[in-house]
């Protein structure tokens, strides 16, 4: 698999299509001991919504991970046009107290 040939490289962090593609962040968690980049699923989620629905895939990051090791975002690249209430949305998740 592509995820563990990349966790063997020298790198902080890896980013990867999480929410498309093998392996999911909670057992990536268990397999690199690095930092994990993901949790929002760029082209559809986040772009378009619900914001609750964006808001709840960082939730459902930081319970994968324990909220440690984890950079909440995108699987590649923030879309353009992704509505910035999606973003508040998803800010707010992972400020509020756990």
């Amino acid at each position: 698999m592509y995820f563990d040939q990349a966790a063997r490289l020298p790198v902080h962090a890896i980013n990867w299509h999480d929410r498309l593609t093998a392996p999911s962040l909670g057992d990536a968690h268990t397999r690199f001991t690095g930092g994990l980049v993901g949790g929002l699923g760029e082209g559809r989620t986040l772009l378009r919504g619900p914001a609750d629905a964006a808001a709840a895939e960082a939730r459902d990051a930081i319970v994968q991970t324990g909220g440690r090791g984890i950079l909440v975002g995108p699987g590649c690249v923030l879309p353009l046009a992704t509505p910035e209430a999606h973003l508040s949305a998803v800010l707010t998740a992972v400020k509020a107290p756990r």
